[in-house]
């Protein structure tokens, strides 16, 4: 599964592997950064992680994080 936010200055990207879910930030500057993995903690957590990688997203993408342009 894969979840792409697109805003003014760059992407950020969910995504799902078999490691957990991982939040990917791309900037428009080039710069890439993983911000963020989330590992379910037991079998049937995926939804929580999903979850908690979204909210966490939403924290990050705002303006002042992101130098004041989305």
């Amino acid at each position: 599964m894969k979840s792409v936010i697109n805003t003014a200055s760059g992407r950020t990207t969910i995504f799902e592997d078999e490691e957990g879910v991982h939040v990917r930030v791309a900037l428009n500057n080039g710069q890439v950064w993983n911000a963020a993995m989330f590992t379910p903690g037991k079998e049937g957590d995926l939804p929580k992680a999903w979850g908690a990688a979204i909210e966490f997203a939403r924290s990050i993408m705002t303006p002042e994080a992101i130098g004041g342009v989305l």
